[in-house]
């Protein structure tokens, strides 16, 4: 039986105090364990999740129109589920050229980091 992962949170002063990848893998690295292993299981869950917005954006009209500034994943799980919301929209406009807001790298970097992290973990 799976127990609840612990309560595991960022506060927003921890997460503004993050300055580089090393911190940032160290702490998605917490947020996938559950009973204090890292499950490879969820880490896939949300790969596939960020596949998804990435097929997503590749065929969006509204990404090729407007920038997405400011915008932020949100990473959910609980009970072995797990999903990713794209939040923030507030700062959108229209780009001064392609994808120089740089979604499809990060999408791209967070799918390595967890393919990373499960390799690490197996």
């Amino acid at each position: 039986m799976r127990h609840p992962p612990s309560n595991f949170e960022v506060s927003q002063e921890e997460a503004r105090s993050i300055i580089n990848i090393e911190q940032f893998i160290k702490k998605l690295e917490e947020y996938l364990k559950i009973d204090s292993k890292f499950d490879t299981q969820l880490a896939n869950k949300f790969i596939d999740e960020l596949i998804l917005i990435q097929s997503a954006v590749r065929s969006s009209k509204l990404f090729l129109d407007y920038e997405m500034v400011g915008t932020s994943f949100l990473f959910i799980h609980h009970n072995g589920n797990a999903t990713i919301r794209w939040i923030d929209f507030a700062n959108t406009y229209k780009p001064s050229s392609d994808d120089n807001n740089g979604i499809q790298q990060g999408i791209d970097s967070l799918i390595n980091i967890l393919s990373e992290l499960i390799k690490a973990h197996i």
